[in-house]
């Protein structure tokens, strides 16, 4: 069922429900009373059983199951007051319709039948057409409680779907994107290759290998100075491509394996360095744990919690003149933790309960054209994400904003 569908289905009557063959219990010590309600019920449909006393209601209602249920107050042994709180305590009959037949009037007495969990009541001497309408209003209540419930079942369903589609889509962006800055920061690394051989070949060219010693050593520290650029050149490059490559390979393995905290961070940043204004302009504190944080999970999703969390305060900094940072991770009784903190402007906190919500966000709308072509976008789905990622991982995911400015998140996950 679609969402469309689910409204159409929701939009027809819930009143014009059918209640013919609905079966109604008659719990009663008197068989008068019992065959007076039998004719009347019978005639509109209903289909009915029959018995003498509350203990037999209890032992038999799991078979019966009954969709309404005409008990009578004054029992020997256990009275309607007791039965009506037995049944309402199995759980399986909880919102089932109770009607209590009594010829108690007081306000005493009906004040303690509804506290006991009647839905109705008819008093003796009863009225037929009484009798057929309470029943069948009450049926009518009870038919369209449970299509509603349905409804919603379906619904949620629905919406689980459509929001497992959407963070499929917001995953495989956010790893698009990913990609695409790598590409794009690629250009920095082979820059520094290609100066640094520019060097190397130019020093080649105007050495005079004829001349003074100095000149030879001043040669080698040049070939020397430029083969570092190249090698830390080469090795920026060949940590990017690797942590890429890891990164593809984990996107398609969706696997729960033992996968180590300190290490998903230190992949994240490794990536996110190749920007080099994050690299140069952001103050980072890093305080990683000690030891291995080993956590049950799928490394690419963790992965994807750390970065749209990173790229979060990120975004929350883009004009911030000194933007700075803090990562911390730690493991307290069987529980591992990350913190992560902005000196930012912090939530506003008509905000701060809604920010795990789908579609919300504070930034521009992605696909509208910002003022500013700097100004962060978003989609309202990276922290949504963030949240089911994490409590698909048994953990949980907060948000405060800190008294001194700025805002911290922090996840916890049990530890393996």
């Amino acid at each position: 069922m679609t969402m469309a569908e689910a409204a159409r289905d929701r939009s027809r009557p819930l009143m014009k429900l059918e209640t013919s063959g609905c079966r109604v219990l008659i719990v009663d010590d008197e068989p008068s009373i019992r065959l007076i309600l039998s004719s009347i019920l019978e005639n509109e449909g209903y289909q009915i059983s029959e018995i003498d006393s509350g203990a037999k209601a209890i032992s038999e209602i799991d078979n019966i199951r009954p969709d309404l249920v005409l008990l009578d107050v004054m029992m020997p042994g256990i009275n309607g007051f007791e039965v009506c709180r037995m049944i309402r305590d199995n759980q399986d009959f909880q919102e089932i319709p109770i009607i209590f037949i009594t010829a108690l009037t007081q306000t005493k007495d009906l004040v303690e039948a509804f506290e006991a969990g009647a839905n109705d009541y008819l008093t003796k001497p009863f009225n037929d057409s009484e009798v057929r309408v309470r029943v069948k209003n009450h049926l009518r209540l009870k038919k369209a409680g449970d299509k509603l419930k349905r409804y919603s079942s379906d619904l949620e369903k629905i919406v689980e779907e459509e929001a497992h589609e959407l963070i499929k889509a917001e995953r495989q962006a956010a790893f698009g994107q990913l990609i695409q800055g790598i590409i794009h920061n690629l250009k920095g690394p082979l820059t520094a290759i290609s100066a640094g051989l520019q060097i190397a070949r130019f020093s080649l060219k105007t050495a005079d290998f004829a001349e003074t010693d100095d000149q030879a050593i001043s040669f080698c520290q040049t070939i020397g100075q430029s083969m570092e650029m190249i090698d830390s050149g080469a090795a920026r490059l060949t940590g990017m491509i690797n942590s890429m490559m890891s990164r593809s390979r984990a996107e398609n393995s969706g696997s729960f394996v033992m996968t180590d905290l300190n290490k998903i961070v230190e992949d994240e940043l490794r990536f996110l360095n190749a920007d080099l204004t994050f690299k140069n302009k952001f103050k980072k504190n890093i305080r990683l744990a000690d030891k291995p944080l080993t956590v049950k999970a799928i490394p690419s999703e963790l992965a994807q919690v750390v970065s749209n969390l990173i790229s979060n305060a990120i975004d929350a900094l883009h004009n911030h003149p000194a933007p700075a940072i803090s990562i911390e991770t730690s493991s307290r009784g069987n529980n591992v933790y990350l913190a992560l903190s902005d000196n930012g402007p912090g939530i506003p906190v008509e905000n701060i309960d809604h920010v795990f919500d789908p579609l919300f966000t504070t930034k521009a709308k992605a696909g509208n054209d910002p003022v500013d072509a700097n100004t962060p976008t978003g989609t309202g789905l990276g922290l949504y994400t963030c949240m089911r990622i994490i409590r698909s991982h048994q953990g949980n995911i907060s948000v405060h904003n800190n008294p001194g400015g700025g805002t911290t998140f922090q996840v916890h996950l049990p530890m393996q």
